[in-house]
């Protein structure tokens, strides 16, 4: 992965918040990114999502393009540290 990810979540959404409390505890570094429930972000514009789209689905955010979904989730497992990366990875492969 490319430079950092920022995972849009639902800080309502006890699916979303536990996601990325996980994603936090194991994968989250200074370098990785970070994940920021949507309504604390004022601009989503940044990410070209909606507020609407946000609390729709879980995004991700890389320097050169959103995920959502479970795709979001692969994508946040790609991140640098090992084994998740791996995970990551596979998953995304059919």
């Amino acid at each position: 992965m490319d430079g950092p990810v920022t995972m849009l979540f639902d800080g309502d959404c006890g699916f979303c918040t536990t996601e990325a409390s996980w994603w936090k505890r194991h994968l989250s570094t200074t370098d990785a990114g970070a994940a920021v429930a949507f309504q604390q972000v004022p601009d989503l514009s940044i990410y070209g999502v909606t507020a609407s789209e946000a609390s729709a689905a879980l995004h991700v955010a890389t320097p050169t393009r959103v995920f959502l979904g479970g795709e979001a989730g692969l994508v946040v497992c790609r991140s640098p540290k090992m084994p998740w990366k791996i995970v990551g990875t596979v998953g995304n492969n059919p």
